[in-house]
């Protein structure tokens, strides 16, 4: 760390400095001033926690901008400071501006509300250790970049990505294999550190939340490292303000979000006969594909890669679920989670004879259906002893998921087994 650098951070970011104490010292007020709302009044501070987020994303560019800038990039890489360091007290400096004003608001809470002390110092714990890394983090992903605005998009983009991920994981597995559950879920939280640090955030209580977010936080950290040695201790002052053509730039993220976005598309959409509705977002999404391509070159020249590329996720995307169609899942519908202690049984269903969906949502037609639902819970043992039951109860599922795969809508069932202790 160099103390020379940290002197000239904090004068040149005096009123920014200011404006992250204000901001957090109005939050808090207000949020502590409403009573009625749970989070404030007993473990965290949700308004606070917000901006905490996007200060995340906000320091790593006011802390490395002279990196994207032709002029200031030879100033300071020419500065008789090792680039380690710079980073180093970059790093400190940008956590210790989250960190100070939550010094003062663990400190209120603990006055106010003394029974809860270890909560607090917990989730200031985790305050810090999220901000360190997603600082480092961030910091990483805004340098694969070589100017301003493509490293702010990069970085936004890499945020959404495990969530746009997840939810191709969700509607993948829940259209292909009919009531099978996913766990999308607790998968978010081992693949974005925001989704696992905010969970954990608004129940520090929660143990179990704990280790989605160590596994993420090392992740994090150990990429977030490597990228900043990259892309800062080693960088070429060259590439300020050139083309962000860096492999994991917008080459990766580019194709990432087409290939992710076309085959969520596909797997929503080509079993439900909305073809319009498919065309409209495969031409918005390729779309997104031109805007992202036109902000990367600055320009745009259609090329066969990208046309293949499209096409061949759409057809593999098409392909994989009309073969998980026709194999009805592979098997992996008629599966259900068991707790060896309790279950708890759902059953819910309604049907029509020889009567298709369109006509029983149909105002002409004489409603004449009927429909079914009931729910009970018990132990694991008294459930296996009840044969019949059992019996009945799966093969009532068993023929809502063949009917499903058939196309037959007319029956639907949404009974199922879930565990608890």
């Amino acid at each position: 760390m160099d103390r020379n650098y940290f002197k000239y951070l904090v004068k040149s970011n005096k009123a920014m400095i200011a404006f992250v104490f204000i901001v957090n010292a109005f939050i808090y007020v207000i949020e502590r001033f409403n009573q009625n709302y749970y989070y404030s009044s007993m473990f965290s501070n949700t308004g606070n926690i917000v901006f905490f987020y996007v200060l995340c994303f906000v320091l790593p560019v006011l802390l490395f901008n002279h990196a994207q800038n032709k002029k200031s990039a030879d100033s300071f890489f020419a500065l008789p400071v090792k680039r380690k360091n710079v980073v180093i007290t970059s790093l400190v400096s940008g956590v210790l501006l989250i960190a100070l004003p939550w010094v003062f608001i663990t400190l209120t809470n603990v006055v106010i509300n003394f029974e809860n002390v270890f909560s607090y110092l917990v989730l200031f714990g985790i305050v810090v250790l999220t901000a360190v890394v997603l600082i480092v983090f961030n910091s990483a992903i805004y340098l694969l970049a070589n100017n301003n605005v493509d490293g702010i998009i990069i970085m936004l983009c890499y945020s959404l990505m495990p969530f746009i991920f997840v939810m191709l994981y969700d509607t993948f597995l829940r259209q292909i294999f009919y009531g099978f559950y996913s766990g999308s879920g607790n998968f978010l939280y081992y693949v974005s550190l925001i989704a696992s640090s905010y969970r954990y955030l608004m129940d520090v209580n929660g143990i179990e939340h704990l280790l989605p977010w160590v596994i993420t936080l090392a992740a994090y950290f150990v990429f977030g490292y490597i990228g900043l040695s990259k892309n800062y201790i080693r960088r070429k002052a060259e590439r300020a303000g050139s083309i962000s053509d860096e492999p994991f730039a917008y080459p990766f993220v580019i194709y990432a979000l087409t290939v992710i976005l076309l085959t969520t598309i596909s797997v929503s959409y080509c079993n439900n006969n909305d073809y319009g509705g498919m065309l409209l977002l495969y031409f918005l999404t390729v779309l997104m594909f031109v805007v992202l391509r036109f902000i990367y070159q600055r320009k745009f020249r259609l090329e066969l890669k990208h046309i293949v590329v499209v096409l061949l996720t759409i057809g593999l995307s098409i392909s994989a679920v009309k073969i998980a169609f026709h194999y009805e899942g592979f098997g992996l519908s008629y599966l259900y989670e068991h707790n060896p202690k309790n279950m708890w049984v759902t059953y819910n269903a309604w049907n029509s004879p020889n009567k298709q969906l369109e006509e029983l949502l149909s105002e002409k037609y004489d409603l004449n259906y009927y429909s079914v639902y009931f729910e009970f819970s018990i132990s694991s043992k008294e459930m296996e002893s009840k044969k019949d039951v059992n019996e009945w109860l799966n093969n009532l599922r068993d023929r809502a998921i063949k009917n499903y795969f058939s196309g037959n809508d007319s029956f639907i069932d949404t009974s199922g087994y879930n565990g608890y202790n």
